[in-house]
């Protein structure tokens, strides 16, 4: 997969994600608690599914990008975070993600970073 399929895949899993919450705003008007519950959590489901999807595929191009070695099936976001040196600005990133990095909102970047 070369790096424009493998933003596309996270460019599309992000997009899916934002579509599926849409929905779930819509669904029985914002009344998510009287929703039917087939519904919203099929609804929740893919969200997070995509969401997640989101997520797996830039640990895995950063992995690639960066040269991290590490294996595939060992990838995640975490794992990406630890083997990134201290320096590299997308550590810093990653770790605004983490729920176990306690870093306020307002130190995290929010600008563009090129992988390559």
């Amino acid at each position: 997969m070369t790096k424009i399929e493998r933003s596309c895949v996270v460019y599309n899993r992000i997009l899916f994600a934002e579509r599926r919450l849409e929905d779930l705003t819509r669904l029985n008007n914002g009344d998510l608690a009287g929703a039917n519950p087939v519904d919203r959590q099929q609804l929740i489901q893919k969200f997070f599914f995509h969401l997640v999807g989101a997520i797996d595929f830039l640990a895995q191009d950063i992995n690639i990008q960066k040269d991290l070695g590490i294996p595939p099936e060992n990838v995640n976001a975490r794992v990406v975070f630890q083997k990134l040196k201290e320096n590299d600005p997308i550590k810093h990133l990653i770790g605004c993600c983490l729920d176990t990095i306690l870093i306020s909102e307002d130190t995290c970047w929010t600008g563009t970073y090129d992988l390559a």
